[in-house]
This record gives C-alpha cells, structure tokens and sequence, in this order.
C-alpha cells in the first residue's frame, strides 16, 4: 500500500510539480496561490535515501488537495493534451480512497516520527512518547476496523 502511495506522489509530482509539464505546473502553482493566501507552495520531490522525506511530500500532496480538484474541474483544464501520465493523475486526484489512504498513514506514521524525535533527544519525555505512541496505536486500530 505505502509503495502505490509512493508511486502516485511521484506521477502526481511529475504532472504538476515540476516545471517539465510547464503548462500544468504552472495552473497549479496560480491555484495553490491563490488557495494559501497568495503564498507560493508547490508540491515536493521525494528524497529516495530518506524514508522522512516521503511522508513529508506525501504530506504537502495532502495539503494540495483543493488547489488540485480546482486546476482538474476548471475550464482552463479541459484544453490540456492528456497522456497516459496525465490519465492516471486524474484518477488519483478524484479517488476519495487515495486521499483517506494518505490521511490515515500520516495521522499513524508523524505520532511515532515524533516519537522517535523525543527518543534521541537528551531531555525527559517519556509521557510525550508514551501519548505519541497510545495516538499512533488508537489511529492503526480505528483505521483497521
């Protein structure tokens, strides 16, 4: 599951992210402006060494739902060539499935990255870590049943 999470990050970053899809990078950049308060914050390229880096790109994706669902169902969409590329970033971005899968991965996965945090560090918190942990724990559990 987190490796078609991944894989779906990468194409989505791929069609909007980047500026080799000038076109696309370029709408989307202009909606997530003008969705984050005229702040430019455009999506993340995943670091293959750090597995951190994932979850935070994974995260900034999660961030970008509006502006995404904006650029898709504008008229200003409907006049971009499509691709096969293209195709399956739409399927991604309308799949209500893709976003609860990356909605309960965070909220499992940044508890006990946090937690780990509070275990290199060299002061006393072992009722963060203890909370941090109970949270991740209530969050696997609910999101299995």
């Amino acid at each position: 599951m987190f490796q078609c999470l991944i894989s779906c990050t990468c194409q989505l970053y791929c069609v909007f992210g980047s500026g080799s899809n000038h076109a696309n990078h370029s709408k989307f950049i202009a909606q997530a402006c003008f969705l984050n308060n005229w702040c430019k914050i455009g999506l993340l390229l995943e670091a293959v060494t750090c597995f951190e880096a994932w979850l935070y790109a994974i995260n900034r994706l999660l961030w970008q739902k509006k502006a995404l669902n904006a650029i898709v169902h504008g008229a200003v969409f409907s006049s971009v060539a499509m691709n096969s590329q293209m195709t399956l970033s739409l399927q991604d971005i309308e799949d209500e499935v893709f976003w609860k899968a990356i909605h309960v991965l965070l909220h499992a996965v940044f508890p006990a990255l946090k937690a780990l945090q509070y275990c290199d560090s060299n002061t006393s918190s072992m009722d963060k870590i203890y909370h941090l942990s109970k949270t991740a724990e209530d969050v696997i559990l609910t999101s299995v049943h």
